[in-house]
């Protein structure tokens, strides 16, 4: 049963990811069409594609279209918007849309998702960063079938909170 579930919660985690990289991709499509950069939905798709290397695939997908338009008219402002708008998606996503994404999908509090990333991050590095979410989904399914099913089958006493007259 634990197996099951775990591979049901690392499915939905996979759709999630998904999801999040499509997001990711017609954002970035739409943000760059709108500053008139050449190749636009090639460089969105590449954006969605690359969110699986969270930290270096953000820095290459938002300086390649920069460098891109370097060499045009208005070059060196227009790289600058490029840059402003990839480093605003990406906020939008690290920090709405994952989480949200994530929450619904694999049924976890956003603020547990971000803590888990900021924290495995720290201790894994940038493996850290692309395992991060895994390991908590794998966690919590193990918490929530073992722990909690022990808890009820046992009826062991549980914490009360404040009681109420």
């Amino acid at each position: 049963d634990v197996l099951r579930d775990l591979a049901d919660a690392l499915r939905a985690y996979i759709v999630g990811q998904l999801l999040t990289m499509t997001v990711l991709a017609a954002l970035t499509a739409a943000g760059l069409y709108i500053l008139h950069v050449p190749y636009w939905l090639t460089f969105g798709i590449f954006t969605g594609l690359v969110a699986v290397v969270p930290f270096f695939g953000t820095l290459l997908s938002t300086t390649l279209p920069a460098l891109f338009v370097l060499g045009g008219p208005g070059g060196g402002t227009r790289a600058l918007y490029v840059l402003l708008l990839g480093v605003v998606i990406h906020l939008i996503e690290g920090n709405l849309v994952s989480p949200l994404v994530m929450s619904k999908k694999i049924d976890m509090p956003p603020v547990l998702t971000i803590t888990a990333v900021l924290v495995i991050g720290k201790l894994l590095g940038p493996l850290g960063l692309v395992v991060a979410l895994p390991i908590l989904v794998t966690v919590m399914v193990i918490v929530r079938r073992i722990l909690i099913n022990r808890i009820e089958r046992y009826d062991l006493p549980r914490p009360r909170g404040p009681q109420r007259e």
